[in-house]
């Protein structure tokens, strides 16, 4: 009956020890997620997507890491949230990052440090674009005085509106 235990209790070990999804090397390189040698130059690599929660109880929504191996879009970026994974930061190109909300690309840094807001080719280090006439283009509140830049339809010109109140 001793012998049939061990045999029984080594083959258990063995199973669950091939299929461990943590993995420290001997150089103390750790992988969770696979049972690999982490990717040259790294230390530690989880493979997968992760989440980061206070709590262990069921998650409604949390910070995630989506694995993408490569580029990410608008509709999937890489820094985004459980249960809302349309929103959050991508990496578009080299040295270009996005920001989405709803899978829609709403800002952009450019790798020459021009910052766009509605555009993903901005022209200037800071451009607002409204892409409509007759709306707020940018509007700068300091307490109760606004500065508000806006396009005529009729006269198709710029306006610059200080409004108090």
């Amino acid at each position: 009956m001793k012998k049939y235990t061990l045999t029984i209790g080594i083959a258990l070990m063995l199973s669950v020890a091939s299929f461990a999804q943590i993995k420290v090397q001997s150089d103390g390189k750790t992988t969770i997620g696979s049972t690999a040698t982490p990717s040259s130059g790294f230390k530690f690599q989880i493979v997968g997507q992760s989440a980061f929660t206070a709590t262990n109880t069921s998650i409604t929504s949390a910070a995630m890491i989506r694995g993408n191996n490569g580029y990410s879009t608008a509709t999937t970026p890489d820094f985004t949230y459980y249960g809302d994974t349309t929103t959050g930061i991508f990496h578009y190109a080299q040295s270009i990052l996005g920001f989405t909300t709803a899978g829609s690309e709403k800002a952009r840094f450019h790798s020459n440090g021009n910052f766009g807001i509605s555009t993903t080719t901005p022209p200037a280090r800071l451009t607002v674009y409204s892409g409509k006439t007759n709306t707020t283009g940018i509007s700068v509140k300091n307490w109760d005085v606004d500065l508000i830049l806006t396009q005529d339809s009729v006269t198709n010109s710029g306006k610059i509106q200080v409004m108090s109140g």
